[in-house]
């Protein structure tokens, strides 16, 4: 593979993208002064798939001078690597039939930022459909197919605080995350 020109075999693949985010800070009464609406999305093209729009949105609330909650919600497609697709010539096979994966998310955020110290808890969920794994053939040669669904759920917690006005930190992470295999539960 030539990884500077993204050509697997003399194949070429070619992406191309474009994103833009609009934010809406309301300015009503007290809570709306708090309020912030985001919206966007990625617009993504390959030359041999049609092209895909992901959507983004997020709500945020500045609940005091410090916490900031924040409910954000994504769709998003990724397509087949050149590898996945085109395959190596020698031990993995090319599917050129292989499909997007499709993930959707859906996160909860609480932040908390002073002088000293930030701590952020994050509890999340995602579905992925169309998974793209390798899967073992026959005579010792693989390929990537997709394969079915999954979804994941967790929660992190992150933590920080900063001594010598703020020259030196440390940064403290812990996270739970529970993810399985749904194929045949759908």
């Amino acid at each position: 593979m030539d990884s500077l020109h993204g050509t697997v075999s003399g194949r070429l693949q070619i992406h191309t993208a474009a994103f833009t985010v609009c934010s809406l800070k309301l300015t009503r009464g007290s809570w709306m002064v708090r309020h912030t609406s985001s919206c966007g999305g990625r617009y993504d093209h390959y030359v041999n798939e049609d092209g895909h729009f992901s959507p983004r949105a997020g709500l945020i609330y500045l609940s005091t001078e410090t916490t900031s909650l924040k409910l954000l919600y994504s769709h998003a497609n990724r397509a087949a690597s050149a590898i996945e697709r085109l395959g190596t010539g020698t031990t993995s096979i090319q599917n050129l039939e292989i499909e997007p994966e499709k993930i959707n998310t859906l996160d909860f955020i609480v932040m908390n930022k002073s002088a000293q110290s930030s701590s952020t808890w994050t509890t999340f969920m995602n579905n992925r459909d169309n998974k793209i794994e390798l899967v073992a053939g026959a005579a010792g040669r693989s390929g990537y197919q997709n394969i079915g669904q999954a979804e994941s759920y967790g929660t992190e917690l992150e933590g920080k605080y900063f001594f010598l006005n703020g020259n030196l930190g440390t940064t403290a992470r812990a996270s739970c995350v529970r993810s399985a295999d749904t194929t045949s539960t759908r």
